[in-house]
């Protein structure tokens, strides 16, 4: 029984070996890619990310980052890929605003983009894309209360409290 145990200890050192030297091979040939799924199969998340960003797969690279909470990072690479919204709420997870509410217009999700400008104070931003929010999206009464405390603030009490 002790034989099989140790052997088995040994066929799994093997492989381990032969993942490392399959990855230091890929990586020399420049087949990132493959190199980077030889790391992903090793746990070695924050690796094969950087890998996958160096051959240009940037989804793949937001997900490694992802997994090791580097959400900073794998906003960057979701950005990159084109995926705004997964972008912006990250951003929104690493308190990066600005960058959300940019990602948010990006994806033409006017509502959130247009909340966080008015959070960042950049109301003239917010009001543009707040007046965007369509009359049947169930945000649409919310977009109005935003509107209305944007005028209140600029001195327009009578024309929000119309609105």
């Amino acid at each position: 029984m002790q034989y099989y145990s140790a052997r088995i200890i040994a066929v799994a050192a093997d492989s381990l070996y032969n993942n490392i030297i399959l990855c230091k091979m890929f990586f020399t040939a420049g087949d990132y890619r493959k190199a980077g799924a030889v790391c992903e199969e090793l746990d070695e998340y924050k690796k094969a990310a950087q890998l996958y960003e160096r051959c240009d797969d940037y989804y793949l690279a937001a997900e490694m980052y992802a997994r090791v909470e580097d959400y900073g990072k794998a906003a960057e690479m979701y950005e990159r890929y084109g995926d705004y919204n997964k972008a912006a709420e990250l951003y929104t997870m690493v308190k990066n605003y600005t960058k959300a509410a940019q990602n948010f217009e990006k994806a033409i999700n006017n509502f959130l983009a247009g909340k966080y400008y008015f959070h960042l104070k950049k109301y003239q931003k917010s009001m543009e894309l707040l007046q965007k929010v369509a009359h049947d999206d169930n945000t649409y009464l919310e977009a109005g209360i935003l509107i209305g405390n944007i005028l209140a603030k600029h001195g327009y009490l009578d024309l929000a409290l119309r609105k």
